[in-house]
């Protein structure tokens, strides 16, 4: 079984259990593994993970549009280095606190359901679809 099979059967076996394909698959990681990148579905990720992804996601949503708000708006000599670190400063913040509080839903959540370990995903027999 390969990395993609394996990401839809545990994303499968999670909205099987009564979880919105979106939040079982979030977009951030649905673009990742478009482009190839093996990360695992948050359900099956370990804390630190999950607070430094989902933190890294938000503070990025937040930061990028707002600097390049006010870059377009005022011209590329109005970001003062004192708001730009404001700036920063906040949506780092802010998405720390936002990776948090994913993390602990999301590993509450995997505890609640019953998930298996990803691991176990690994040990599943092939079955064909077509039969």
């Amino acid at each position: 079984m390969d990395f993609r099979e394996k990401v839809e059967l545990a994303v499968g076996d999670v909205v099987a259990r009564g979880v919105r394909r979106a939040t079982a698959a979030p977009f951030p990681y649905r673009l990742l593994w478009r482009l190839g990148v093996r990360v695992r579905p948050p359900h099956f990720q370990g804390v630190p993970a999950l607070v430094a992804f989902n933190g890294l996601t938000v503070a990025l949503s937040l930061a990028v549009p707002l600097t390049l708000g006010l870059v377009f708006r005022n011209g590329p000599d109005y970001l003062p280095a004192k708001l730009h670190n404001v700036l920063m400063t906040t949506s780092g913040a802010f998405g720390l606190l936002c990776g948090l509080g994913l993390a602990a839903y999301y590993r509450l959540s995997a505890r609640r359901l019953g998930l298996p370990e990803w691991e176990v995903y690994d040990d599943l027999p092939d079955y064909d679809a077509d039969w």
